[in-house]
């Protein structure tokens, strides 16, 4: 258990399959290997390519263990059946003056967009994170042309604080990003 949030969260989707919002455990990490090079070929708004991402399954789970002996670090998943259909990664500072702020990532498998996972996983989130006592203010970086992902965060209270400018280079493309936080 995480501060005062309880994970599991047993939920359905938009189109009414179960959803289970979980921490991620070390004995996920073939599957999330697995999942992260799918949706490196499902979106060109993440940081890598299809393989790119250098981890080991021994590297992938000894991050997630960390994750889970870190207070203000949380790795979750969202599994559909026996698929991880999204995960969000959150990585707060190590040093007092900063453990209190920290950077999220998210992601969904293509197949499964629009069904309400993305939310999910960011209510988890922001639920761990107002529960916990220790996060005060969550950012996250956006390229600017992803306007579902932006309305997302909006939606949860997210400001844009700034544009970074080439933040990525997909097919010889420039593409700036929005740094956008929240102040719980």
């Amino acid at each position: 258990m995480l501060g005062a949030i309880v994970f599991p969260r047993n939920l359905t989707t938009n189109d009414q399959r179960p959803l289970v919002i979980r921490e991620a455990v070390g004995d996920d990490a073939p599957a999330l290997l697995e999942f992260l090079e799918v949706i490196a070929a499902d979106t060109t708004c993440i940081t890598f390519e299809p393989g790119e991402f250098s981890m080991t399954e021994e590297q992938e789970r000894e991050f997630l263990d960390d994750a889970r002996s870190t207070a203000n670090h949380l790795y979750l998943v969202a599994v559909v059946g026996d698929t991880i259909a999204g995960c969000l990664t959150f990585g707060g500072g190590k040093y007092r003056r900063n453990r209190h702020t920290g950077f999220f990532g998210v992601s969904v498998r293509r197949e499964f967009w629009s069904l309400g996972i993305g939310t999910a996983l960011l209510a988890g989130l922001l639920d761990w994170a107002r529960h916990g006592g220790i996060v005060r203010k969550i950012d996250l970086y956006v390229r600017t042309d992803n306007h579902r992902a932006i309305a997302l965060y909006e939606r949860m209270g997210f400001v844009r604080e700034g544009t970074k400018r080439m933040d990525l280079i997909v097919d010889g493309h420039a593409h700036d990003s929005h740094l956008m936080g929240l102040v719980l």
